[in-house]
């Protein structure tokens, strides 16, 4: 399934990435260093792809329930009740 590649992605890769940028010893309200990206905007971005997979795994979730309503509902002959 493509949404869990995507998953998978934003976890084990743009995560690490950004965990890696964050100099040694820095702290979200410390941003004095001015050879690396600011750390408060790494942690935000760090945050907004952790909505971005809870929004991903929801999506998920959604169309799998989905298509299991709509593989019954084409199953079921809505005008006699019998199954096809």
């Amino acid at each position: 399934m493509h949404i869990a590649f995507h998953m998978d992605a934003i976890s084990s890769n743009a995560l690490l990435i950004l965990e890696v940028l964050v100099p040694d010893g820095a702290t979200v309200d410390l941003d004095d260093n001015l050879e690396s990206l600011p750390v408060k905007w790494l942690a935000d971005v760090a945050a907004m792809l952790g909505c971005a997979v809870l929004n991903l795994e929801q999506l998920g979730t959604t169309v799998n329930e989905q298509s299991v309503i709509f593989s019954i509902e084409i199953c079921i002959d809505t005008e006699t009740g019998s199954y096809r």
